[in-house]
This record gives C-alpha cells, structure tokens and sequence, in this order.
C-alpha cells in the first residue's frame, strides 16, 4: 500500500460541513494517510479566516478588544466541534494559548494556533494520530528552513506512524519558539511532508477543480488546464498568478513527486496534474499578468552592440537593488523594465547617472505598463501570431516583447488600460 499526501485549504475546512467532506474524502482512500491541514477559512464573503482574526487579536492592544476577538475564534472552533457532535474538549488548549503568547510564545506562535487546532479537531474526526508540526519541521537560527533535519526527523515520525494529521504553516526554531512559514505555508508543509513521507502523490484539495487557463476575474468560465509542468507552473507564479507558492513546489519536484490540485466540492473532478515533464508540448499552460510597470529607454549610435553600455546600465541598477523583468535591444537603443515600485522615489538618480555614465542621445521613461505572458513549454508559432492578432484588433501596440531563452514564455508590455481588455481577447483567441 502506498502512501498519498492530502492538504486541505482553509475554504474545505472552514466548517463542521466542509469538514466532513474533507473526512469523507480522506476515508475514501486507504492511500490518504498524511493529512495536512490549514485553519479554518471564509465561510462566506463577509467572514474572516481564523488567521486574519488571530492576527488581529496578536496585534489588539490589551483590553476588550483583544478578549473580543479571542472569544470570537474560540466561539468559531467550538462551534465546529459541537456541529461535528465529537467529544474534543479544547478548553486546555485555548488557556495555554491565551497565556503563552504574551509572555514567550510572539507573534508566529499566536498566529500558527489556528492551524494547530484544526489539526486536533480534523485528527479527532478521521481517528488519525495529531502530529504537531514543531516535531518534524525546523528552521535554522536565521530563519531560513531546516531541510536536511526536517526530512530526516519528519521521515522517522511518518514512518513509525499509520496515519497522521498535521498542522500547516509552521515549524520550530532551535530556541523552541514556533516560526511560520509565509501566508499559504500549509501548501509548503504538505509538500515537505509528502516527501519526507516518500508519497507517490500529492493531492491539494482546495475551492476550485484546478488551475484555470486564465485569471477568473477577468475571463467568466475560464477552461482548467489538466496537466501542467514545474516550470511553467513558477513562470505562472512569478507573474502573480493564483497559483502554488513556489516553495511548496520545490520538495516534491526534487523526489518527482506529482501534485493533483483537487476541488473539496467536486471531489471526482480529475482537476490539474503538476508534473515534471508533460508528454504533449506546444499547448499553452497559462495566461497570467500584471499592471505596475516601466519601460526606461536609451538611444545612442550603435548602444545595442556595446558590450561596456550594457554592464553599465545593469550596474545602475544593481547597485540601487533594482531587478530588471526584462530588456531589449536593437542597434542604437536598450530598453529596460522595471517595476515601479521599485524605482519610487530613486527616478531622477537613475536617469541622472544614465547620462552621466552613457551621455545618450535620448532618454525616456514610458510609465502605466502592464505585463501579458503566456506560459507554455515549446510553444508553437501559431501562440505569437494569436497574440499579436489578438492586439491587433484592439488596435493596441506591443511596448515590449520578448519570448524567453528557454521558450517557455512570451511577455509582451502594453498599456494598463488595455490589460483586461487584451488578456480576454488573447485567451479567446487561444482557446477559440
């Protein structure tokens, strides 16, 4: 009997109902016997996520506010205990949680503890064993993840173990105090965890049946993509979009583990297979973007082929810790772009020392870009003729173009206020 690694989100979680889905999915499947899980999610639009509260509540001054929102999360938790009718009493917890954060537990402690007692609650439900994350999961003194100690020990707990709930999110530091990982950490602890337990898969069970072509928000009824690579999935994420955290691709890709990332509410939807290589190249895997860009041009005869200009310019940059998305070059000009955000405050400097240092003939800043990619590994010739076909209907011109050295992407960089408008008519044309 193998062995298959289940995390569950906070929207398949966030209460006794969608609990029991969840317990019911897991008991489906003799193979699902490493649960991680996060804290409890949204129950409507309206709602809060636990964490959001136990954010709040660390952060409330002393007084009632504070008291407020602690009985308001231990009010939510009890109220998922006593819907699921299973006899869990977490009065202990709640006390110890209470008292500790004030006085050594910080921050991350505090924070973590909605994770930690969903795990309680999911473990009592399905009958699995609690195995708290501060026992197999470590970081080094400056914070950064423990790989090495934390497959080592985690494998030795797993392997002495039937079946498992797990707490997402955090780990222990070498002083014992509790260290998160960033916001959506479970996704990284379920990976970490279906590695360390030598899984043949990892299923994220989440709110959507897997990753859509396209950003819903922008494109109504979006097609989900079935299979997807790593790398076309980081190209995704690095674009900003809805996707897994990277660091949570990282262990299972290193033992070629496969991610499915399932839908809790539609359990038998197959949803999107995360793979190490696809078997069909040249099909597009995603289309992703985001506005908040600059394009800064320089001219000057022949800078596009002077090899000195060039290490000039990203010395600028490098030097203000600048990262550059992208440059251009044709015989007499380079184009560089940049985030924005990243040169608030600091144009005038660069622009400055662009002249001081190059003496160009002309320098220019276009602002308000937004950036278009379109991920797919080998893509074929007809994806640049539908994007720009695309463009050309909505009489937009491309500020910016490059398809990557690894002919895994094209971005191109257009005007913000064309962004929505193009991303719809490039999918349409994709997928049309």
């Amino acid at each position: 009997m193998g062995i298959k690694a289940v995390k569950f989100g906070g929207t398949s979680l966030c209460s006794a109902a969608q609990m029991k889905k969840a317990a019911e999915i897991v008991l489906a499947d003799a193979d699902r016997r490493v649960v991680v899980v996060s804290a409890p999610g949204k129950r409507s639009p309206q709602d809060e996520k636990i964490t959001d509260l136990l954010y709040r509540c660390y952060e409330a001054p002393e007084g009632e506010e504070k008291v407020r929102l602690f009985e308001r999360i231990r009010e939510r938790f009890d109220e998922i205990l006593s819907d699921l009718g299973i006899s869990l009493d977490l009065s202990q917890e709640y006390e110890t949680i209470w008292n500790t954060a004030g006085k050594f537990g910080g921050r991350d402690y505090f924070v973590s503890r909605g994770e930690y007692l969903c795990a309680k609650i999911f473990s009592g439900l399905l009958g699995y064993e609690f195995l708290d994350a501060a026992d197999g999961i470590f970081f080094h003194e400056d914070g950064t993840f423990d790989d090495e100690r934390t497959r080592e020990t985690l494998s030795s707990l797993l392997a002495r173990r039937n079946a498992v709930v797990i707490p997402g999110f955090y780990g222990k530091m070498p002083n014992d105090t509790i260290r998160t990982f960033p916001r959506g950490g479970s996704d990284i602890t379920g990976a970490i965890a279906a590695d360390a337990a030598g899984a043949y898969l990892y299923e994220n069970f989440t709110d959507v049946s897997g990753f859509l072509l396209a950003d819903p928000k922008i494109v109504d009824k979006s097609e989900t993509v079935s299979i997807i690579s790593y790398k076309e999935l980081r190209r995704l994420s690095y674009m900003g979009a809805s996707v897994l955290h990277e660091d949570a691709i990282f262990p299972v890709r290193r033992s070629g583990i496969p991610i499915n990332i399932r839908n809790t509410d539609s359990p038998d939807d197959p949803g999107t297979m995360i793979v190490e290589k696809k078997d069909r190249l040249g099909t597009v895997s995603g289309i992703a973007g985001k506005k908040g860009y600059v394009l800064i041009r320089i001219s000057r005869d022949r800078i596009g082929s002077d090899a000195a200009a060039a290490r000039i310019l990203s010395g600028i940059f490098e030097r203000r810790r600048i990262p550059i998305y992208g440059d251009s070059h044709s015989v007499d000009s380079i184009g560089i772009l940049v985030e924005a955000r990243d040169i608030a405050g600091k144009r005038d400097y660069i622009l400055n020392e662009i002249c001081q240092c190059l003496e160009p003939e002309a320098v220019g800043l276009t602002d308000g870009l937004a950036l278009i990619c379109v991920v797919g590994e080998r893509l074929c010739p007809a994806v640049p003729c539908a994007v720009f076909c695309a463009l050309s209907e909505l009489l937009e011109r491309a500020q910016f173009i490059d398809l990557g050295a690894d002919d895994i992407v094209l971005t191109v960089g257009i005007r913000e206020a064309a962004f929505e408008q193009a991303v719809r008519k490039i999918y349409e044309k994709l997928s049309g």
